[in-house]
């Protein structure tokens, strides 16, 4: 039996308590679940260090979405709906990571084509490059073929192999090296815009 199931259920009492803010009552919804949501980001790949913020983004997402809960087929219960949006946050965390590598990669690269000091960088212009990387990257993403984005994400932003990549993706070696290319001469064109 899975540890999101029918023993993961609240009263109606209870989810009535919640969706009218009753501090008791969501205390020890938080004793009961945030050990269970803990758990599961874990498995979702949230790092050690970053799980307490993680469960208060899950948390968030309940309370935000709590009046949307519908318990009234059986096959719903409050611990498979928890379940659900925490493997969506620890998703959402995943990907953030990625693009925050990506990041940190092409920033560092950058840096060194124009200065030898990285300490050149600072936190503003990193923060203002983030978001513009952020939007150069969907920008990209959507022209590029999906083979082309994969074999860029895999190899550059995973860090995977040149031969896994091959391997994952059923494509030649010079198709990796050319995604990469392709994907990083996109990305540096509209950084330089």
């Amino acid at each position: 039996m899975s540890d999101h199931s029918s023993s993961a259920t609240v009263s109606s009492m209870t989810l009535n308590g919640m969706r009218s803010s009753e501090d008791q009552v969501w205390q020890r919804v938080l004793q009961r679940f945030t050990p269970r949501v803990s758990a599961w980001l874990a498995r979702g790949g949230v790092a050690q260090g970053d799980i307490a913020d993680q469960v208060q983004e899950v948390w968030r997402s309940v309370l935000a979405s709590l009046k949307l809960f519908d318990r009234s087929d059986e096959k719903h219960s409050f611990g498979g709906w928890l379940h659900t949006i925490t493997n969506r946050r620890a998703n959402d965390y995943i990907q953030r990571k990625k693009q925050d590598h990506l990041l940190l990669k092409l920033l560092i690269d950058e840096a060194s084509r124009q200065s030898d000091k990285i300490e050149d960088l600072t936190e503003n212009t990193i923060s203002n490059r983030s978001i513009k990387l952020h939007k150069a990257c969907h920008q990209v993403k959507s022209v590029v073929n999906e083979t082309t984005w994969q074999a860029f994400e895999m190899y550059v932003i995973e860090d995977k192999p040149v031969d896994e990549v091959m391997i994952a993706l059923d494509i030649a070696e010079h198709t990796v090296y050319t995604a990469k290319s392709r994907v990083l001469r996109r990305l540096r064109a509209l950084m330089a815009e």
